[in-house]
């Protein structure tokens, strides 16, 4: 009887120390930090970096642009090389994956069914006007979010009088999903597609469903002619609101107490869907309109923009909890990762202070152009 006495209080106590574990890590869910206008700030020892590798970093790659780093919710350093006169940037592709986030929302709210939906379903109009054949016909929306299409020529596209017109007539050279075509024309057609399901166009769907929740207000979208948002490059954004997209996928589609983005469309937006395997990108994967790193240590992926010396990216690397945005000529994202930004992170709590490092470091940042400013 004492032995199943014992063996009853041993499994009350264990079931109500489990119980408080789950409290605590709902309860670190709950309560991450989410930025205002600014970003908390701390020197990198206190989030388990290292500052004089960060110190090597700006010596080695400082003067191409602008680099933020994020780390448990706080910005840890901030270098902006002088040449960037103005903190809008035009973030070029980041665009398509603001169009896949929208995509993924737009499906959460019973706007579009699923991603294997049709997607000449959406334009009626144009299937009598197109070179139609049956793998044309079989198109969904995940062959238009994953860049499994024919490709096109965005020049082409922007000089005619109907984009959407122009992606469809393009032949299809190979069965849709088989092979990666990096293109803009796809986005284009998933971006008249959230107009066509909601109503509102990319702009303003994003504009009440991301933009105003993070606070971002400064926004500039381009339109094509017909009023629709250029979905595979029209986007600008300046490079703290950029962090805080980032930062909205860091913590998986959630913003204080709003889930903005569904927590399974995160992740099935940014794992690997098909592997690209020559051109640009050629050696990473590719998500629902995010780049996914492949040669890393951790799981990290990316929204990627570049237009000749200009990049811009938003790097994501969950396990880290880390955000790093780079603008300007940075475009050796690989080597900053591997080299400098992954090895100066030694702890996922605080490491011993280093004064003399963090001074250097702070030199070196004030002597850019706009010091620690958004």
């Amino acid at each position: 009887m004492k032995n199943r006495l014992r063996l009853l209080l041993f499994i009350v106590l264990s079931l109500l120390c489990l119980t408080g574990m789950v409290q605590s890590q709902d309860s670190v869910v709950k309560h991450h930090y989410y930025p205002d206008q600014e970003w908390r700030t701390s020197t990198p020892e206190e989030q388990g970096l290292d500052s004089q590798i960060l110190v090597k970093l700006f010596q080695t790659f400082g003067n191409r642009g602008r680099m933020v780093i994020i780390r448990n919710g706080y910005l840890v350093t901030d270098y902006q090389q002088t040449y960037l006169q103005q903190d809008v940037h035009h973030v070029h592709s980041c665009t398509k994956s603001i169009i896949s986030t929208l995509i993924g929302k737009a499906i959460a709210e019973g706007y579009l069914e699923n991603v294997n939906q049709n997607g000449l379903s959406f334009f009626p109009g144009y299937q009598k006007n197109v070179n139609l054949d049956e793998r044309k016909r079989k198109l969904t929306l995940y062959h238009l979010l994953t860049d499994a299409i024919q490709p096109t020529d965005s020049d082409k596209m922007s000089h005619s009088t109907n984009w959407a017109q122009y992606v469809l007539e393009r032949p299809m050279i190979d069965e849709p999903g088989r092979v990666f075509n990096y293109n803009s024309g796809g986005s284009q057609l998933l971006s008249e597609i959230i107009q066509k399901a909601t109503g509102k166009s990319a702009y303003d769907y994003a504009t009440e469903h991301i933009f105003k929740p993070l606070g971002i207000t400064n926004v500039k979208w381009w339109q094509d002619q017909q009023g629709h948002s250029i979905a595979g490059w029209g986007l600008h954004l300046a490079t703290y609101d950029i962090t805080k997209i980032g930062y909205l996928f860091l913590r998986e589609g959630r913003w204080r107490e709003q889930q903005l983005i569904p927590r399974q469309w995160v992740k099935e937006a940014t794992q690997n869907h098909i592997t690209v395997e020559s051109g640009f990108g050629r050696g990473s994967g590719y998500g629902y309109q995010w780049w996914i790193y492949t040669d890393l240590p951790y799981s990290a992926y990316k929204a990627w923009g570049s237009l000749r010396k200009h990049s811009v990216m938003m790097i994501i690397i969950p396990d880290l909890d880390m955000v790093v945005t780079l603008a300007g000529e940075n475009g050796a994202d690989k080597q900053i990762l591997k080299s400098f930004i992954i090895p100066a992170v030694k702890s996922s709590r605080s490491i011993k202070p280093n004064p003399a490092a963090v001074k250097e470091l702070k030199q070196i940042i004030d002597q850019s152009c706009f010091g620690n400013g958004n």
